[in-house]
């Protein structure tokens, strides 16, 4: 994904209080990891990674990007690169994950782009 992309969604992501999720390092390379992420953190990604491979498959998630929200046994899923607020509202209208949608889009509206409104759930 382009850096302009992967920032943008960043700081959606920290409004959410959501984050990035990948499947593994690329090329199988811890350093190249921290390169490309020291490289994103200096253009102002501040949304945490984490490595988590069986999300993929708990999530049937077969391309990327793809934007995931779990509420308990339950997930919304959308594919492609589309802004984490549209994500958001799709869900609230009719996905399984509803009321957590909602719930989180409206913190979303009312939180500057460094406030962290939700410690349950992920997107």
């Amino acid at each position: 994904m382009p850096d302009t992309s992967l920032l943008s969604l960043s700081a959606e992501l920290e409004k959410a209080g959501g984050a990035f999720v990948i499947r593994g390092l690329p090329d199988n390379s811890f350093a190249e990891l921290s390169n490309r992420l020291e490289s994103l953190k200096d253009l102002g990604m501040n949304a945490p990674v984490l490595i988590d491979p069986d999300s993929f498959e708990k999530y049937e998630v077969a391309t990327v990007p793809a934007t995931v929200l779990t509420q308990e046994e339950t997930y919304d899923k959308i594919v492609g690169n589309v802004p984490i607020s549209y994500a958001l509202e799709t869900f609230a209208e009719k996905g399984d994950s509803a009321s957590l949608a909602k719930e989180i889009l409206l913190g979303f509206r009312h939180t500057s782009s460094q406030d962290s409104i939700f410690e349950r759930g992920s997107l």
